[in-house]
């Protein structure tokens, strides 16, 4: 039924893991035929760009080989800290019009030649000014020459480049079908991986702000192991074993974990404070609260840190925990969904 014409790969690669899924382009149902996951060359992407590429490519063509994936096309999610994202309002118009008006826009809030960024925007909902119909639209900029690396990667692989999405964005696809009610909801995800957090603000399951702060988990795991005297994939071990964040209400019941607490303490709070400001930023343009917040990312399998973030904003916790919307050949254990939220969320590409 489905050959080799119908498959996609689907590709989230991050500065510690390798995220895939192979899946058909059926909008209604997508079906993922196979997924996987493997760790990133160190050194080979660092904040999304990618610095040792024959390496990454090399990587690349064992996961494909490993896995008999057999796909031509390809699509992307990722982000980087150049990568632009903007809220606007713009008057109702044709097609072609709204691009040049979106390109104008663009080039306001844009450092430098505007030529040298790619630009992509989202229609998510009207409204009306002064009786005047508007467009609430988001606009995304990225760098050309990061895209280029990407897409260069996908043509030595023999793989034609079929989309690039940015994290925050590819995850609240698959959220809002993932959990319920959730397209009912403001929330504030937080994506923490090893290098860096996407902060992404989604009204009404639309992320309209997302911020990429240089905190994540490699830095705790660096601390732990520069206090317990271990390397660092021993370090990582030792977190994943002992390693946990403690409520206001709780304290340490021994030495090892009062270590620990020190250890990763900083950091956690670095990020609670971008966060904060994040949400501070957010009301100042919008006049509005966010009251929810969920976490993914591999970050998010540190013990509490959830429930901490959302307790000192005075926030409801949402709970990573739904019903799968889409066809699985090989089942994915609820506790590593967490990890594919953003690669799933391009199966949902064909639906926008």
């Amino acid at each position: 039924m489905f050959g080799v014409g119908n498959k996609i790969l689907g590709l989230d690669i991050g500065s510690s893991i390798i995220k895939w899924i192979v899946y058909s382009e059926d909008k209604n149902m997508p079906l993922v035929y196979n997924w996987g996951f493997e760790k990133t060359p160190y050194g080979a992407v660092k904040n999304g760009r990618i610095f040792e590429r024959q390496i990454l490519l090399t990587k690349l063509k064992e996961i494909i080989v490993n896995n008999g994936i057999k796909v031509n096309k390809a699509s992307i999610t990722l982000s980087c800290p150049e990568m632009i994202i903007r809220t606007v309002t713009i008057p109702k118009l044709k097609q072609r019009e709204i691009q040049n008006v979106v390109r104008f826009e663009a080039e306001q809030f844009i450092p430098g030649n505007s030529d040298e960024y790619i630009i992509d925007y989202k229609i998510y909902g009207e409204t009306k000014e002064n009786q005047n119909d508007l467009l609430k639209t988001l606009i995304v900029a990225l760098p050309s020459g990061i895209v280029q690396n990407y897409i260069e990667l996908l043509e030595d692989l023999s793989i034609k480049p079929l989309a690039v999405d940015f994290n925050g964005n590819s995850a609240c696809r698959f959220l809002n079908l993932f959990l319920k009610n959730i397209r009912d909801k403001d929330y504030v995800l937080i994506d923490m991986g090893a290098s860096n957090t996407i902060i992404t603000i989604a009204e009404r399951g639309v992320p309209v702000l997302t911020r990429l702060v240089q905190i994540g988990s490699e830095e705790m795991v660096r601390t732990v192991a520069n206090s317990f005297n271990l390397n660092l994939e021993d370090g990582e071990k030792y977190i994943k074993t002992h390693g946990r964040v403690f409520l206001d209400n709780e304290q340490p019941e021994d030495k090892i974990l009062w270590e620990m607490m020190t250890s990763i303490m900083p950091t956690v709070e670095l990020l609670l404070k971008d966060i904060f400001q994040s949400l501070e930023f957010y009301k100042s343009m919008t006049k509005k609260s966010i009251d929810t917040t969920l976490m993914i990312g591999g970050g998010s399998y540190l013990k509490n840190i959830d429930k901490y973030v959302a307790q000192q904003l005075s926030m409801n916790i949402l709970p990573l925990k739904g019903i799968f919307p889409l066809k699985m050949k090989k089942e994915m254990q609820a506790d590593i969904v967490s990890l594919f939220c953003n690669v799933l969320g391009l199966a949902f590409r064909e639906g926008e």
